[in-house]
């Protein structure tokens, strides 16, 4: 039983705390010659980040 409710708390804990504005994002890198490039494996959305970051926000929308 103990364990079952760990197991909640920590997935709401996880909820809490994830970054909402890329839940649904999944980015992989593809390096480039100056910047990084990077492609949503969920929705193929794909942006250059100069520091070799994945971006913070979600670009699904974006064109």
């Amino acid at each position: 039983m103990v364990y079952i409710l760990l197991i909640i708390l920590a997935l709401v804990v996880t909820a809490i705390v994830s970054n909402r504005a890329t839940r649904d994002c999944r980015w992989r890198e593809y390096p480039g010659a100056d910047a990084a490039r990077w492609r949503c494996a969920a929705c193929g959305a794909q942006t250059d980040t100069a520091d070799g970051k994945p971006p913070k926000t979600c670009l699904r929308n974006s064109k």
